[in-house]
C-alpha cells in the first residue's frame, strides 16, 4: 500500500518530501544538482503540473533535502554521498492521496530558510541504523601517506 504522503521512499524507508526548504537546502541542491538556487525552482513543478519528479536533476535535489531533512544529525557532504550512490531504480516516487485534493508536488518556492526552526545542530546524533553510503576517494585519488594523516569524519 502506498503511502498517503507524497515523498521517495529508498532501500525501504520513506522520505517525506519537503514542505519547505531550510537555509542551507539551497548549497545541498547545488552540490548535487550542479543547478544555482534560482535555477532549480524554475526547473521545479508548478501545483498545476502533475510531472513533479520526471526531471532527473530536479528528483534528485528534492531527494537530497528529503534524505537530508529525515536525517538532520548528517552533514552535507554524508546527504551528497548517500544520495549519489543511489540507483535511480532503487528510488519509489509516491504522490500521495491526489483524490483528496492533497499537493502531491514539490513544495512552492519560497525564500529559503524561512523554517529555521530546525537545524541540523544536532550533528553529534548517531545514525547508526541507517545505511551509510561508501566513503568517497582523497582528492588526489589515492590514499593518505602514512606521513599525512587522514582526515577524520565524526558523522560517519
Amino acid at each position: 500500500m502506498a503511502p498517503e504522503t507524497p515523498g521517495f521512499q529508498i532501500a525501504g524507508r520513506f522520505y517525506p518530501m519537503p514542505g519547505g526548504f531550510k537555509l542551507g537546502d539551497p548549497v545541498l541542491i547545488e552540490e548535487v544538482t550542479g543547478l544555482e538556487w534560482d535555477r532549480f525552482l524554475d526547473r521545479l513543478p508548478d501545483e498545476t503540473d502533475d510531472e513533479g519528479t520526471e526531471d532527473p536533476v530536479v528528483m534528485l535535489g528534492l531527494v537530497a533535502v528529503a534524505v537530508w531533512h529525515a536525517n538532520p544529525g548528517w552533514r552535507r557532504d554524508k546527504v551528497v554521498r548517500f544520495v549519489q550512490s543511489v540507483d535511480r531504480e532503487a528510488v519509489e516516487v509516491f504522490g500521495g492521496d491526489d483524490d483528496d485534493g492533497g499537493d502531491a508536488g514539490p513544495p512552492a518556492p519560497t525564500e529559503a530558510g524561512q523554517d529555521s526552526s530546525e537545524t541540523s545542530a544536532s550533528s553529534s546524533e548517531s545514525d547508526s541504523d541507517t545505511v551509510s553510503p561508501p566513503s568517497p576517494p582523497t582528492p588526489s585519488g589515492t590514499a593518505p601517506s602514512a606521513t599525512t594523516p587522514a582526515p577524520s569524519d565524526p558523522a560517519t
